[in-house]
């Protein structure tokens, strides 16, 4: 079974406006509920994301914050400028393994971005933030909520795509196969890509030769 992250891994970030705009209702959300500035609202976000894996899972322990009401009006961002992927939707279509969106994100959001980019059907199911009960990748409530659903015994029978080093090592820590998405990351990894093509394809040589 094939987990890919979504932002960052099967959504190139830089590729469209959504990320940016989703970036800019949290650090703004943050600002507001907390009486803090942008700037800071940036810094606590990140810190967050160190800290538990999302800005959600932080402000819902470090502030006490409802989760759902964070969730429905950071995620409320324009689609239209995520166009069809052709080429990613051809290779995932080659590749026979279950596959899981596991994400720290919304189901909803996570729908629409997979069916603007036309890949939704290439994919079994998705985990998302909801699934886990908020506790985010890479905590590992999280790996065990996705084991757990998905009646996984053996992790290592598993494989985790995602462009975050500290995901990987929790993944690491239950068993399961990683691969690193990043062109750009300070540390290096086992099984590293500079994108989703090429993990795909890796994928897809993989399974062959399996």
């Amino acid at each position: 079974m094939l987990f890919f992250d979504l932002d960052g891994t099967i959504h190139d970030v830089g590729k469209y406006r959504v990320y940016g705009e989703l970036e800019r209702n949290i650090f703004t959300y943050i600002a507001d509920r907390l009486g803090v500035t942008y700037d800071r609202a940036r810094h606590l976000s990140e810190n967050f994301q160190k800290a538990y894996g999302s800005t959600v899972a932080g402000l819902r322990v470090e502030h006490d914050m409802d989760p759902t009401c964070f969730l429905d009006a950071v995620y409320r961002v324009d689609f239209s400028s995520v166009l069809p992927d052709r080429r990613l939707f051809t290779l995932l279509s080659k590749n026979r393994k279950k596959k899981i969106v596991f994400t720290n994100a919304t189901r909803a959001y996570t729908e629409e971005l997979l069916d603007r980019i036309g890949i939704l059907r290439c994919f079994d199911g998705i985990f998302d933030i909801y699934d886990c009960n908020f506790a985010s990748k890479p905590q590992p409530d999280a790996f065990l909520s996705l084991f757990k659903k998905f009646e996984i015994d053996d992790p290592s029978e598993t494989t985790l795509v995602d462009d975050r080093t500290y995901n990987l090592r929790s993944a690491s820590a239950f068993g399961m196969r990683t691969i690193l998405c990043s062109s750009v990351t300070p540390d290096s990894w086992p099984v590293q890509f500079d994108d989703i093509y090429s993990i795909v394809e890796h994928l897809n040589r993989d399974g062959i030769r399996r």
